[in-house]
């Protein structure tokens, strides 16, 4: 599993081999000590309304996931093809 380092507390992952994969447009999933507290959608990069962040933790997350789209993409696509 690719993940990513956004700060001190905060992690970009993929999902592994969860249904999301084949249901909804490419994207990851930021974790804070373990929990999941922000979906980003990877085209456009954007964080889903609702996320638990700060204005600060949003623009470092923005950051790094466009800085990395091209990797989260590809590992996003490759779990998408191992659900088939």
């Amino acid at each position: 599993m690719l993940k990513i380092t956004v700060n001190h507390n905060l992690r970009c992952e993929v999902d592994q081999s969860r249904d999301d994969c084949r249901r909804e447009p490419a994207h990851c999933h930021i974790t804070r000590n373990g929990r999941r507290v922000a979906q980003v959608w990877l085209n456009p990069v954007s964080i889903e309304y609702g996320a638990d962040l700060s204005r600060s933790e949003r623009e470092e997350v923005i950051s790094v996931v466009s800085a990395n789209r091209y990797e989260l993409e590809q590992e996003y696509r490759a779990n998408a093809e191992k659900l088939y």
